[in-house]
């Protein structure tokens, strides 16, 4: 009877250690990022809600990299937990263009943002909330 005393206590432990954690912010976000239909990215960000999140895309750092070729974008995002959803503010610069969408989403929606680079590129981004 004791023993499963103890197995109960723990994984009621264990259960309030998973609440915390996502209380404190801690998020797991996946991207994918694509250049005129093609995957060029997928970065994997471990985030905090409230904090700022960085993705560059810039050839001119990879020249060796023909699919970056062209791009000179630099997103930063920051997650919102807000219940079951995260809302997600984002500061897009693609060379001299900036722009600031959101999105919501959640544990089974996947957000995602379509905008031109500079060059005229076809870019999509899409994040969705990773456990």
């Amino acid at each position: 009877m004791m023993r499963l005393r103890l197995i109960v206590f723990a994984c009621i432990v264990l259960l309030g250690i998973t609440t915390t954690r996502a209380q404190l912010g801690d998020q797991i976000l996946q991207f994918e990022i694509s250049k005129d239909g093609v995957l060029i990215a997928a970065p994997l960000l471990l985030l905090r809600s409230g904090m700022v999140g960085r993705i560059h895309l810039d050839g001119r750092d990879a020249p060796s990299a023909p699919n970056a070729s062209g791009l000179r974008e630099r997103i930063e995002l920051t997650p919102t937990v807000q219940g079951e959803n995260i809302s997600i503010a984002f500061n897009i610069a693609s060379d001299a263009k900036r722009f600031q969408p959101s999105l919501v989403i959640s544990k089974d929606v996947i957000g995602g943002l379509e905008w031109l680079s500079f060059e005229g590129h076809a870019i999509r981004l899409s994040v969705s909330w990773v456990e």
